[in-house]
């Protein structure tokens, strides 16, 4: 289990770990679509050599695994308190409108909002790709507990309403 006599949440740890990988780890990571039971023996070994020392249950590592692959596409991070929505509506603000007030990122975030099982994974790439793009930092640590939360049907609706208000603003 998880080091109990750390006092950082082992987010912390994990995003520290993650920031001080080499160019080449980051390439290895960023080929899994992060699907941890789909990823190549190079990948996992990254992963338990380099990010994840801790034992932890199947859906926790995946969890871990899955910030890792988009941490590994998008480096940039920041610790203000900014939800995915947030970030991405920096990206809304910056594009045209069509007549109707949308824009064409919308599209692609409603697909995230109505995604789950395997579907989400690679939305969220997509989602995480597009911020990298633009250089705007991602708060990997409020994505972790939001990612954590989404996997339960009962918190999914409080995510995406989250997110969604975040983005219309």
């Amino acid at each position: 289990m998880a080091d109990s006599q750390s006092k950082e949440p082992l987010i912390d740890q994990v995003i520290e770990r993650l920031e001080g990988l080499s160019i080449g780890e980051r390439a290895i990571l960023q080929r899994s679509d992060g699907d941890f039971m789909n990823a190549s023996g190079d990948t996992i070994g990254v992963f338990y050599r380099r990010v994840l020392f801790e034992r932890l249950s199947k859906e926790n590592e995946a969890r871990f695994f899955l910030i890792a692959v988009l941490y590994a596409w998008a480096k940039t991070s920041t610790d203000n308190d900014i939800s995915l929505g947030a970030s991405l509506k920096m990206i809304r603000d910056g594009q045209s409108r069509k007549s109707d007030g949308s824009t064409p990122l919308d599209r692609r975030v409603h697909w995230l909002m109505r995604s789950d099982g395997q579907q989400f994974q690679p939305r969220m790439r997509e989602m995480i790709r597009m911020l990298k793009a633009y250089r705007i930092p991602i708060n990997y640590r409020k994505l972790f507990y939001d990612i954590r939360d989404w996997q339960d049907p009962d918190l999914r609706d409080g995510i995406r309403r989250t997110w969604l208000r975040a983005y219309y603003e």
